[in-house]
């Protein structure tokens, strides 16, 4: 059986500019310009002589290649173009998390950092041996290459991680290692909380912060109200006597160490009535009354307890 021929042609209606320049059409009367109403009516119907000529074909077999620009008019149904707007929810951040047989678990807001402190407790020795490489730079080595010096980050005083990678880039990597040293230590990826106890360790710090106290022993009697050492200094002023000190001309900061007047916050009142300047530190506390002691010949023993 013959085959039956096809005739293929290219079918071109209009070209892309169609709705961009105005189209003139020759009358009996002359050439007139359609606005864009017609164009569109114009459109609908070159589309309409495109899908009868379809049809035509595929029922004789003919092939016929059509080309129709899409329609630049706006909608004007506005429900339409809000379905065609995507709403785009941002991911939520991946983070590194490692946990040990012991209980411990690894997870910071750095992933970078999460290697670290893993690293640290594998042995950063132990995985320097398994020769792995970044960008052809060991992984974990004792030197900093100065081409990558910006992404290589300290692990401890000896061991440097090179750490120009993603976060799921250094997943694998740490995975690799793993199974390599052939441990029981779980590596996950995911949208985990940070573990990073930073409310605690705040908390631990101003637990272990320990008051300083100021002690003086003058004349064979010990001066010391504990962490109060404003009171302290004020006492030792006084046995010295007030006006004697104030002889001294010693300046504390801006003013005067005695004044008949409050001039300054860190004033505090005097048994005569006048105000005395007391410096805000401990250890300026001690200064000024070394200087107290040899410029009034009061020899006197200062010690500052922790």
């Amino acid at each position: 059986m013959a085959k039956k021929r096809t005739d293929e042609r290219q079918l071109s209606l209009f070209d892309d500019s169609f709705f961009d320049t105005p189209i003139k059409q020759e009358t009996e009367s002359g050439e007139k310009t359609l606005h864009i109403s017609k164009k569109e009516k114009l459109f609908s119907e070159m589309q309409e002589k495109a899908r009868i000529q379809m049809e035509g074909a595929e029922k004789s077999g003919n092939l016929i290649s059509i080309e129709i620009p899409v329609s630049r008019f706006k909608s004007e149904n506005k429900s339409d173009i809000k379905e065609d707007k995507k709403i785009q929810v941002r991911e939520k951040r991946q983070r590194l998390r490692i946990s040990f047989p012991d209980g411990t678990q690894i997870c910071n807001t750095s992933a970078t950092q999460t290697m670290i402190d893993a690293i640290c407790k594998i042995g950063a020795e132990r995985v320097a041996q398994l020769n792995m490489e970044v960008c052809h730079i060991p992984l974990v080595s004792q030197e900093v290459n100065p081409r990558y010096a910006k992404w290589t980050k300290k692990i401890d005083d000896k061991w440097f991680l090179m750490a120009q990678s993603d976060t799921r880039q250094k997943y694998m990597q740490m995975v690799s290692v793993i199974n390599q040293l052939g441990m029981d230590v779980k590596v996950e990826l995911g949208d985990f909380d940070t573990l990073e106890p930073v409310s605690t360790k705040k908390s631990e710090t101003k637990q272990k912060k320990k008051k300083v106290q100021l002690e003086v022993t003058l004349d064979n009697k010990v001066f010391t109200h504990g962490s109060d050492t404003i009171f302290t200094f004020l006492d030792v002023v006084e046995h010295i006597g007030i006006d004697k000190v104030k002889k001294t001309n010693i300046k504390v900061g801006k003013f005067p160490i005695i004044t008949s007047s409050k001039v300054a916050n860190n004033q505090v009142e005097t048994s005569t009535g006048e105000w005395l300047t007391v410096p805000t530190l401990v250890k300026d506390k001690y200064k000024v009354l070394r200087v107290v002691s040899s410029m009034t010949h009061n020899p006197m023993e200062i010690k500052i307890i922790e």
